[in-house]
């Protein structure tokens, strides 16, 4: 009989035991839970500071993109006017070059007539030989430069059609900002 009641006291032992073994266990698991959730929420909160100062960097960027897109947009309108003007001066050169060599072509035949003439112009004719030599050499270059002005003229017609161009696409890039301007509008 003495037996007995050692086993109910050594299982009643055994059972607090349990008991407090399982009280820590669960306290342990409660720590455990409390500093995993101070974490989770640390991260948390540089999260949305990191996504708030990302949000306004985007907001600084897009106002700073969309107040020099008009800028841009008047640079590149000036340029395609001043591209137009050049070209209209480069055509107004080039028929002024055109007419020159116009001139430039009865000098030849005048040099033949000359050379008809003999005797006591002998001396002449030699000299108007040599006026005939230069004169040729200007007529080719001055053929040479109103090629290279023709051609300048056409790189000036592409380059103003270019400039217009991107002016347009400027303009039509900017069209999204000036309407989020209207909705957040800076000072």
């Amino acid at each position: 009989m003495t037996e007995k009641p050692e086993a109910l006291f050594s299982d009643q032992q055994m059972l607090e035991e349990i008991v407090q073994k399982f009280s820590k266990a669960m306290q342990l698991r409660s720590e455990m839970s409390n500093r995993i959730a101070r974490r989770v929420t640390l991260i948390i909160r540089i999260g949305v500071v990191t996504l708030a100062l990302s949000a306004l960097a985007l907001l600084l960027l897009i106002y700073v993109l969309s107040d020099k897109a008009a800028s841009v947009v008047g640079s590149m309108e000036i340029m395609n006017s001043h591209f137009t003007e050049m070209s209209r001066n480069l055509q107004q050169m080039e028929a002024n070059v055109q007419l020159m060599s116009g001139y430039t072509e009865g000098v030849p035949t005048i040099m033949n007539e000359i050379r008809a003439m003999e005797g006591s112009m002998q001396h002449l004719n030699s000299d108007m030989s040599k006026i005939n030599d230069h004169v040729t050499l200007m007529h080719g270059d001055i053929n040479g430069i109103s090629r290279q002005m023709t051609t300048m003229d056409q790189n000036f017609d592409e380059i103003g059609r270019s400039v217009y161009g991107v002016s347009q696409d400027v303009k039509q890039i900017s069209k999204p900002m000036k309407t989020f301007n209207s909705f957040f509008p800076f000072p």
